[in-house]
């Protein structure tokens, strides 16, 4: 486990898949990461790559070459490289190999970087084609926080006037993984806000 630290925040981040684990806030005396409970979900904030989501059935197509992937491609499940960590910052890198090129066959260097400044930690991801050919990949993030009840989800914060008194959605099926973009449901704004409850992702996101 890395670890960078100032006077407001402790960052712990695994070498395993370049996760960040903890955010610990000395002033409010809280974790502000999901703490993985495995009852619930044994993660804290995957990195995703080279896929984000699902394939169909599991295997994509490739130059008339057919790979498996799982969901939301491998680098979550890998051993990253530390290359660099300091108070205010930790660096990672997950490079081609042969056993990735058995399911992703491109050559790639992907690096993970965290920078801790006051009570800001910026992430930034860097995908480097390092083959000769076209490479396609997508990439992003999975975090997960620890919300105090009493919080609320703020759209178009730091405007005036909230015009929005609704929002439309689309679940993604579990069967199918499709979504049903004729019929999106309602999620009612109070003020352009919606209140945070323990019910609120009971269906999902």
């Amino acid at each position: 486990m890395r670890t960078m630290e100032n006077e407001n925040l402790r960052v712990q981040i695994s070498d395993h898949g370049a996760e960040l684990s903890s955010i610990y806030d000395k002033a409010a005396d809280r974790e502000a990461v999901w703490i993985g409970d495995p009852a619930f979900w044994n993660r804290h904030a995957p990195v995703l790559f080279p896929f984000v989501g699902k394939v169909n059935g599991g295997f994509y197509t490739h130059k008339g070459v057919k790979y498996p992937m799982g969901q939301h491609g491998f680098a979550r499940d890998n051993e990253f490289e530390c290359i660099e960590n300091t108070e205010n910052k930790t660096v990672h890198r997950l490079v081609s190999t042969e056993e990735t090129k058995k399911v992703y066959p491109f050559d790639f260097a992907f690096t993970v970087t965290q920078e801790l400044s006051g009570r800001t930690l910026t992430i930034t991801w860097n995908v480097e084609n390092t083959g000769d050919d076209d490479m396609y990949f997508s990439v992003g993030g999975h975090p997960a926080f620890m919300i105090p009840e009493q919080y609320d989800i703020v759209f178009n914060k730091g405007l005036e006037n909230h015009t929005e008194t609704e929002l439309e959605y689309v679940l993604i099926d579990p069967e199918t993984a499709g979504v049903d973009v004729a019929h999106p449901r309602k999620l009612k704004l109070q003020d352009g806000r919606i209140p945070y409850t323990r019910t609120l992702f009971d269906e999902d996101a």
